[in-house]
């Protein structure tokens, strides 16, 4: 699936924003060349891909996307690139990096049904207990499809024990019926956070 290729590449090139040493042409010089600074990191792209996207930010994922394929396409095969260029280029992945928010979503699917689930809570009037969500894919200890979602409550949601669990009573069923239109066949996994808790990475399920 090209959605899951977009993803990976675009993930990897934000981790790579630095400059690789290769072999130069004769085999006895290094170049050190930004190998992420490519318009094929985002030769994966598809905008249809990302049709449960709204209009606007589909457009705006679009856009960022184009730019990056602009900026990298200025700069010279077999060449390094300019500091210009390399600062030019980071600000544009960094872009698409923003709207992919790797932070919230553990991959393409989830973050094709994460932002299915907020939409719809959206379309309903985002909860005002509810600071925001992180969502992750995959199959539970059972072995059945499944759907984690992290549900970090508002500071004034959470400033006691007693609130918080107030908060998760209230909005546990909300987010699960969302979860569950979704995507019917993944079961919904809900946990509650403060949103001054830290993220903790690998530790989320």
């Amino acid at each position: 699936m090209a959605l899951d290729e977009f993803w990976r590449d675009i993930r990897r090139a934000g981790r790579q924003t630095g400059p690789s040493t290769i072999s130069g042409p004769s085999g006895d010089r290094q170049m050190y060349l930004d190998l992420w600074l490519t318009p094929a990191v985002v030769g994966s792209f598809r905008e249809d891909d990302f049709s449960f996207l709204p209009a606007e930010e589909r457009a705006e994922l679009t856009a960022a996307v184009t730019h990056f394929r602009q900026v990298a396409g200025r700069v010279a095969a077999g060449r390094p690139a300019t500091p210009g260029e390399v600062e030019q280029g980071k600000a544009a992945l960094l872009g698409i990096v923003r709207l992919l928010d790797f932070d919230r979503y553990q991959d393409a699917e989830s973050f094709r049904l994460g932002k299915k689930v907020e939409h719809r809570l959206r379309d309903r009037e985002w909860p005002p207990l509810l600071d925001h969500l992180r969502f992750e894919s995959g199959s539970d200890h059972a072995g059945f499809p499944a759907l984690w979602v992290w549900a970090y409550l508002s500071a004034a949601a959470s400033d006691s024990d007693e609130q918080v669990k107030r908060s998760a009573g209230l909005l546990r069923p909300i987010l699960r019926e969302a979860a569950r239109e979704v995507a019917p066949e993944r079961f919904p996994y809900v946990s509650f956070r403060s949103v001054s808790d830290p993220v903790v990475e690998g530790a989320s399920r």
